[in-house]
């Protein structure tokens, strides 16, 4: 799935959780936003990685194993901004 389509998928349900518990719809947005850009563990997260898997001789498998690190690194790092920039 394109990172475009997840974010547009993801974007109702987030702000429906973030009625719920009446906290900040921008906090939950902009972590979904900043989330769906960081898709670093399959080249179909983005047109380059799919340009260079041929020539490169890679297999998705060595995506997935560098990819999971960056990914959680990342993750961790969207945590910390989006809730000193967005407080809930």
């Amino acid at each position: 799935m394109h990172k475009v389509a997840a974010a547009v998928i993801m974007a109702p349900v987030v702000l429906n959780v973030a009625q719920a518990f009446s906290v900040n719809l921008n906090t939950f947005i902009m972590a979904v936003v900043i989330g769906a850009s960081a898709a670093f563990m399959m080249p179909t997260g983005h047109p380059m990685a799919l340009l260079v898997q041929k020539p490169g001789h890679y297999s998705s498998a060595d995506y997935l194993k560098y990819g999971a690190g960056l990914s959680l690194l990342v993750f961790l790092v969207i945590i910390l901004v989006v809730l000193l920039v967005w407080p809930f």
